[in-house]
Protein backbone atom coordinates (compact mmCIF):
# COMPACT_ATOMS: atom_id res chain seq x y z
CA UNK A 1 0.00 0.00 0.00
CA UNK A 2 3.05 2.09 1.08
CA UNK A 3 4.46 1.48 -2.68
CA UNK A 4 1.03 2.16 -4.65
CA UNK A 5 0.99 5.98 -2.36
CA UNK A 6 4.62 6.53 -3.35
CA UNK A 7 4.13 5.77 -6.85
CA UNK A 8 0.96 8.23 -7.07
CA UNK A 9 2.18 10.65 -5.23
CA UNK A 10 5.89 10.75 -7.98
CA UNK A 11 3.18 11.08 -10.85
CA UNK A 12 1.17 13.56 -9.60
CA UNK A 13 4.71 15.28 -9.52
CA UNK A 14 5.74 14.44 -12.31
CA UNK A 15 2.26 15.61 -13.85
CA UNK A 16 1.97 19.05 -12.16
CA UNK A 17 5.72 20.09 -12.71
CA UNK A 18 5.21 19.20 -16.53
CA UNK A 19 2.03 21.31 -16.52
CA UNK A 20 4.17 24.15 -14.42
CA UNK A 21 7.13 24.23 -17.28
CA UNK A 22 4.50 24.00 -20.28
CA UNK A 23 2.51 27.10 -18.71
CA UNK A 24 6.30 28.98 -17.62
CA UNK A 25 6.99 27.86 -21.57
CA UNK A 26 4.14 29.22 -22.36
CA UNK A 27 4.28 32.72 -20.61
CA UNK A 28 7.97 32.60 -21.84
CA UNK A 29 7.02 32.48 -25.97
CA UNK A 30 3.94 34.85 -25.24
CA UNK A 31 6.69 37.51 -23.87
CA UNK A 32 9.06 36.62 -26.46
CA UNK A 33 6.20 37.22 -29.16
CA UNK A 34 5.25 40.44 -27.51
CA UNK A 35 8.51 41.38 -27.38
CA UNK A 36 8.94 40.79 -30.93
CA UNK A 37 5.67 42.36 -32.25
CA UNK A 38 7.13 45.85 -30.52
CA UNK A 39 10.47 45.21 -31.82
CA UNK A 40 9.35 44.86 -35.22
CA UNK A 41 5.82 47.43 -35.29
CA UNK A 42 7.50 50.92 -36.43
CA UNK A 43 5.38 53.81 -37.29
CA UNK A 44 6.14 54.50 -41.13
CA UNK A 45 7.64 57.84 -42.30
CA UNK A 46 5.45 60.25 -43.37
CA UNK A 47 4.90 60.59 -46.99
CA UNK A 48 4.66 64.90 -46.33
CA UNK A 49 7.99 64.02 -44.65
CA UNK A 50 9.45 62.02 -47.22
CA UNK A 51 8.73 63.92 -49.94
CA UNK A 52 8.80 67.57 -48.54
CA UNK A 53 11.00 69.06 -51.15
CA UNK A 54 8.55 67.87 -54.03
CA UNK A 55 5.74 68.95 -52.62
CA UNK A 56 7.14 72.19 -51.68
CA UNK A 57 8.35 72.75 -55.18
CA UNK A 58 5.26 71.44 -56.85
CA UNK A 59 2.98 73.55 -54.69
CA UNK A 60 5.27 76.78 -55.06
CA UNK A 61 4.77 76.64 -59.00
CA UNK A 62 1.22 75.51 -58.71
CA UNK A 63 0.54 79.00 -56.84
CA UNK A 64 2.79 80.96 -58.77
CA UNK A 65 0.55 80.00 -61.53
CA UNK A 66 -2.76 80.40 -59.94
CA UNK A 67 -1.91 83.90 -58.84
CA UNK A 68 0.92 85.23 -61.09
CA UNK A 69 -1.21 85.85 -64.20
CA UNK A 70 1.09 88.39 -63.84
CA UNK A 71 2.26 88.42 -67.75
CA UNK A 72 3.64 91.00 -68.68
CA UNK A 73 2.14 93.19 -66.00
CA UNK A 74 3.70 92.86 -62.91
CA UNK A 75 6.56 92.72 -60.81
CA UNK A 76 7.73 90.34 -58.84
CA UNK A 77 8.61 92.01 -55.00
CA UNK A 78 8.31 89.14 -52.76
CA UNK A 79 7.74 85.78 -52.99
CA UNK A 80 8.49 82.60 -50.41
CA UNK A 81 6.96 79.23 -49.46
CA UNK A 82 7.47 77.81 -46.32
CA UNK A 83 6.24 73.88 -45.21
CA UNK A 84 6.51 72.95 -41.38
CA UNK A 85 4.91 69.07 -41.54
CA UNK A 86 1.67 69.49 -42.95
CA UNK A 87 1.06 73.54 -42.68
CA UNK A 88 2.34 75.28 -45.80
CA UNK A 89 2.39 79.21 -46.60
CA UNK A 90 2.80 80.57 -49.84
CA UNK A 91 3.36 84.64 -49.65
CA UNK A 92 3.32 86.61 -52.98
CA UNK A 93 3.91 90.46 -53.03
CA UNK A 94 3.69 92.22 -56.54
CA UNK A 95 3.32 95.70 -57.92
CA UNK A 96 2.28 96.46 -61.67
CA UNK A 97 4.61 98.24 -63.68
CA UNK A 98 2.61 101.07 -64.37
CA UNK A 99 2.96 101.80 -60.97
CA UNK A 100 7.30 101.88 -61.31
CA UNK A 101 6.61 103.07 -65.18
CA UNK A 102 8.70 106.43 -63.70
CA UNK A 103 11.51 104.95 -62.14
CA UNK A 104 12.28 102.50 -65.42
CA UNK A 105 12.13 105.37 -67.39
CA UNK A 106 14.68 107.20 -65.14
CA UNK A 107 16.69 104.30 -65.58
CA UNK A 108 16.26 103.98 -69.41
CA UNK A 109 16.96 107.73 -69.62
CA UNK A 110 20.06 107.70 -67.44
CA UNK A 111 19.00 109.22 -64.69
CA UNK A 112 20.36 108.95 -61.70
CA UNK A 113 19.66 106.55 -59.54
CA UNK A 114 18.36 108.76 -56.08
CA UNK A 115 15.02 109.30 -58.29
CA UNK A 116 14.47 105.33 -57.39
CA UNK A 117 12.44 103.97 -54.73
CA UNK A 118 13.83 102.51 -51.46
CA UNK A 119 13.10 99.12 -50.23
CA UNK A 120 14.75 99.76 -46.60
CA UNK A 121 11.10 100.16 -45.06
CA UNK A 122 9.34 97.33 -46.88
CA UNK A 123 6.64 95.31 -45.05
CA UNK A 124 4.58 92.59 -46.91
CA UNK A 125 1.91 93.64 -44.67
CA UNK A 126 2.52 97.02 -46.06
CA UNK A 127 -1.28 99.22 -46.38
CA UNK A 128 0.62 102.30 -47.31
CA UNK A 129 2.21 101.12 -50.43
CA UNK A 130 1.07 99.77 -53.97
CA UNK A 131 1.59 96.21 -53.41
CA UNK A 132 -0.94 93.67 -54.54
CA UNK A 133 -0.70 90.96 -51.71
CA UNK A 134 -2.24 87.00 -51.51
CA UNK A 135 -0.80 84.51 -49.33
CA UNK A 136 -2.60 81.01 -49.35
CA UNK A 137 -2.29 79.15 -46.08
CA UNK A 138 -3.55 75.68 -45.35
CA UNK A 139 -2.37 72.44 -44.20
CA UNK A 140 -1.78 69.34 -46.70
CA UNK A 141 -2.42 65.71 -46.29
CA UNK A 142 -2.01 62.71 -48.79
CA UNK A 143 -5.41 61.61 -50.78
CA UNK A 144 -4.40 58.89 -52.69
CA UNK A 145 -0.48 56.90 -54.42
CA UNK A 146 0.17 55.49 -56.92
CA UNK A 147 3.03 52.70 -57.19
CA UNK A 148 5.09 51.69 -59.53
CA UNK A 149 3.80 47.67 -59.94
CA UNK A 150 7.49 46.84 -60.90
CA UNK A 151 9.39 47.69 -57.68
CA UNK A 152 6.75 48.42 -55.64
CA UNK A 153 8.05 52.25 -55.23
CA UNK A 154 5.57 55.35 -55.11
CA UNK A 155 5.32 57.10 -58.53
CA UNK A 156 2.77 59.33 -58.08
CA UNK A 157 0.96 61.11 -54.68
CA UNK A 158 -1.94 63.14 -54.62
CA UNK A 159 -1.20 66.19 -52.04
CA UNK A 160 -4.91 67.67 -50.49
CA UNK A 161 -4.54 71.35 -49.60
CA UNK A 162 -7.43 73.04 -47.56
CA UNK A 163 -7.38 76.36 -46.29
CA UNK A 164 -7.93 79.90 -47.46
CA UNK A 165 -6.53 82.72 -49.41
CA UNK A 166 -6.02 85.99 -48.37
CA UNK A 167 -4.79 89.37 -49.62
CA UNK A 168 -5.38 93.15 -50.28
CA UNK A 169 -5.20 95.06 -53.45
CA UNK A 170 -5.37 98.65 -54.71
CA UNK A 171 -8.59 99.13 -57.00
CA UNK A 172 -6.97 100.65 -59.89
CA UNK A 173 -9.80 99.61 -62.73
CA UNK A 174 -13.16 101.20 -63.11
CA UNK A 175 -15.44 98.78 -61.78
CA UNK A 176 -13.22 98.70 -58.47
CA UNK A 177 -13.82 100.90 -55.97
CA UNK A 178 -10.57 103.33 -54.97
CA UNK A 179 -8.37 102.38 -52.10
CA UNK A 180 -7.35 99.49 -51.14
CA UNK A 181 -9.43 96.55 -51.01
CA UNK A 182 -9.38 93.20 -49.07
CA UNK A 183 -10.53 89.60 -49.88
CA UNK A 184 -10.49 86.70 -48.09
CA UNK A 185 -12.26 83.31 -49.39
CA UNK A 186 -11.57 79.30 -48.56
CA UNK A 187 -9.43 77.36 -51.11
CA UNK A 188 -9.10 74.00 -51.70
CA UNK A 189 -7.17 71.71 -54.53
CA UNK A 190 -5.61 68.27 -55.54
CA UNK A 191 -2.28 68.25 -56.46
CA UNK A 192 -0.24 65.21 -58.02
CA UNK A 193 3.59 65.34 -57.41
CA UNK A 194 5.77 62.55 -59.04
CA UNK A 195 9.25 61.68 -57.21
CA UNK A 196 10.46 60.29 -59.93
CA UNK A 197 10.40 62.89 -62.10
CA UNK A 198 12.25 65.62 -60.74
CA UNK A 199 11.65 69.43 -62.29
CA UNK A 200 14.85 70.37 -64.32
CA UNK A 201 15.67 74.02 -64.24
CA UNK A 202 18.08 75.59 -67.21
CA UNK A 203 20.48 78.18 -66.49
CA UNK A 204 17.39 81.01 -67.46
CA UNK A 205 15.21 79.10 -64.24
CA UNK A 206 17.92 78.90 -61.65
CA UNK A 207 16.85 82.18 -59.60
CA UNK A 208 13.50 80.34 -59.19
CA UNK A 209 15.48 77.25 -57.65
CA UNK A 210 17.27 79.58 -55.67
CA UNK A 211 13.74 81.17 -54.28
CA UNK A 212 12.49 77.93 -53.50
CA UNK A 213 15.83 75.80 -52.01
CA UNK A 214 19.08 76.47 -51.25
CA UNK A 215 21.45 75.87 -54.02
CA UNK A 216 24.36 73.31 -53.99
CA UNK A 217 27.88 73.00 -55.20
CA UNK A 218 27.37 70.14 -57.06
CA UNK A 219 24.53 72.11 -58.91
CA UNK A 220 26.72 75.34 -59.92
CA UNK A 221 29.61 73.31 -60.71
CA UNK A 222 29.64 74.30 -64.67
CA UNK A 223 29.20 77.46 -63.58
CA UNK A 224 32.47 80.20 -64.54
CA UNK A 225 33.31 83.16 -62.04
CA UNK A 226 31.17 84.99 -64.24
CA UNK A 227 28.66 82.30 -64.75
CA UNK A 228 28.19 82.91 -60.68
CA UNK A 229 28.06 86.56 -60.67
CA UNK A 230 25.33 87.04 -63.48
CA UNK A 231 23.34 84.14 -61.23
CA UNK A 232 23.96 85.92 -57.81
CA UNK A 233 22.98 89.43 -59.20
CA UNK A 234 19.96 88.18 -61.07
CA UNK A 235 18.44 86.93 -57.63
CA UNK A 236 18.32 90.80 -56.77
CA UNK A 237 17.46 91.83 -60.78
CA UNK A 238 14.33 89.73 -60.73
CA UNK A 239 13.25 92.09 -57.68
CA UNK A 240 13.93 95.13 -59.37
CA UNK A 241 17.30 96.05 -58.03
CA UNK A 242 19.22 99.12 -59.62
CA UNK A 243 22.80 98.10 -60.09
CA UNK A 244 25.78 100.82 -59.85
CA UNK A 245 28.27 98.46 -62.11
CA UNK A 246 28.41 98.94 -66.12
CA UNK A 247 29.42 95.46 -66.57
CA UNK A 248 25.98 94.16 -64.39
CA UNK A 249 24.08 97.17 -65.67
CA UNK A 250 24.94 96.28 -69.66
CA UNK A 251 24.50 92.94 -68.71
CA UNK A 252 20.91 92.95 -67.24
CA UNK A 253 19.76 96.01 -69.82
CA UNK A 254 19.24 93.28 -72.55
CA UNK A 255 16.97 91.27 -70.21
CA UNK A 256 13.19 91.84 -71.55
CA UNK A 257 11.98 91.18 -67.37
CA UNK A 258 14.23 93.29 -66.28
CA UNK A 259 12.24 96.59 -65.16
CA UNK A 260 14.56 98.37 -62.33
CA UNK A 261 13.50 101.08 -59.59
CA UNK A 262 14.95 100.14 -56.58
CA UNK A 263 18.34 101.15 -55.01
CA UNK A 264 18.48 98.11 -53.20
CA UNK A 265 16.13 94.83 -53.25
CA UNK A 266 17.63 93.12 -50.66
CA UNK A 267 14.46 93.65 -47.96
CA UNK A 268 12.67 91.82 -51.34
CA UNK A 269 14.87 88.62 -51.10
CA UNK A 270 13.41 86.08 -49.19
CA UNK A 271 15.40 84.03 -46.50
CA UNK A 272 16.22 81.12 -49.06
CA UNK A 273 17.42 83.46 -51.59
CA UNK A 274 19.25 85.41 -48.88
CA UNK A 275 21.13 82.32 -48.12
CA UNK A 276 21.96 81.54 -51.58
CA UNK A 277 23.42 84.86 -52.14
CA UNK A 278 25.43 84.72 -50.10
CA UNK A 279 26.77 80.92 -50.97
CA UNK A 280 27.42 81.79 -54.33
CA UNK A 281 29.16 84.73 -53.49
CA UNK A 282 31.58 82.29 -51.25
CA UNK A 283 31.73 80.06 -54.69
CA UNK A 284 32.78 83.51 -56.50
CA UNK A 285 35.72 84.14 -53.89
CA UNK A 286 37.28 80.31 -54.58
CA UNK A 287 37.59 80.36 -58.14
Amino acid sequence: MEYFKLVIVISLSLLFGCNANESKKSETDTTKQSQSSVTEKKEPVSLLTTYQDQIKESFFHYFRKEMYGLGSYNLIKYESIEINNDQVEYTLVTIPYSEIEDFVIAYENGILEASLFSASSFKITDTNSQNDTIIYKGSISVLDTISNNAEGSISSIKIGFTGNYSGSKIGRNPYEEPGRIFYEDQFTTGLWVNPDEPRMYNRDEMFLKARIFKLTKEELNGYSKDDLAYLRNEIFARHGHFFKTDKMKNYFANKEWYKPYVNDATEFLNETEKDNTLFIKNLEQNI
